[in-house]
């Protein structure tokens, strides 16, 4: 569990999931996984029932209690498969690495929408330094790091129709003598 504080701290939510009653005989499944960059909580219903159909080649069990496992163990591969190698990309259209927000906008810990994975709120026109994008998930986001008023860096993800390569924040204005 110790390898997973990081990742339960950052999400402040902690879950308790009970397994069937009689072990191995229950029709639904769950899984979770942790690692450091990412996390999965999934249960999977058997749909199957109390009378559904057992199939003696599957030691008596019935479809639905195959279909849930079948199902749980495809996610979890793909879970421990998909690395970030494969969805985080370099940024395209930013020569000098540096983007703008065109509003306030959160900067997120990890590529989802929730206000329960936000490190700060971020203002219009900030700078930011864009390191890789994302097209894979649930929503397009650039992976980027800002520096705050105290010279702390943080890195987050902010969603990608936020960032522009230019400066939208108007120019200082100018003392003028008459």
């Amino acid at each position: 569990m110790a390898m997973y504080k990081n990742l339960l701290s950052e999400i402040s939510t902690y879950f308790s999931i009970s397994g069937e009653m009689i072990p191995q005989n229950g029709e639904d499944s769950y899984l979770y996984s942790f690692n450091e960059n990412k996390g999965l909580v999934g249960v999977f219903d058997g749909c199957g029932g109390i009378g559904s159909r057992r199939y003696e080649i599957l030691n008596g069990k019935t479809g639905a209690y195959i279909a849930s496992r079948i199902v749980g163990e495809c996610v979890a591969e793909w879970f421990e498969e998909y690395s970030e190698e494969e969805y985080l990309k370099p940024p395209a259209g930013f020569t000098d690495g540096t983007g703008y927000l065109t509003n306030e906008v959160f900067l997120y810990k990890y590529p989802y929408l929730t206000a329960l994975l936000t490190v700060q709120k971020l203002d219009k026109n900030a700078a930011v330094t864009v390191l890789g994008e994302i097209d894979t998930l649930d929503y397009r986001y650039y992976y980027v790091s800002y520096t705050d008023e105290n010279g702390a860096v943080k890195t987050g993800y902010v969603p990608k129709g936020y960032v522009t390569n230019f400066n939208g924040a108007p120019p200082d204005a100018e003392a003028v003598e008459y």
